[in-house]
């Protein structure tokens, strides 16, 4: 899935937006502000699928991002 990211970072980058290829484990939330590496993170493509998810410590690493867009702190984009 790494090379999926990157792809789609690059994508982004053709059009002035960066793109920050990272594992859902890396997002750290000061003040509640999602963050990767020191770095403020305005939308989040989520791009895993559901099997991805089927263990508890998997599942764990969604719920702070979760309970952010559930508050209505943040938006995600899910693609189709």
């Amino acid at each position: 899935m790494g090379d999926r990211l990157n792809m789609f970072a690059a994508m982004l980058a053709k059009h002035d937006i960066e793109g920050i290829a990272c594992h859902l484990g890396q997002f750290t939330y000061p003040k509640g502000k999602p963050t990767v590496d020191a770095r403020a993170v305005d939308i989040v493509l989520r791009y895993f699928l559901v099997e991805d998810l089927c263990d508890a410590a998997s599942a764990a690493l969604l719920n702070p991002h979760a309970d952010r867009c559930r508050a209505g702190a943040g938006r995600d984009i899910q693609p189709a």
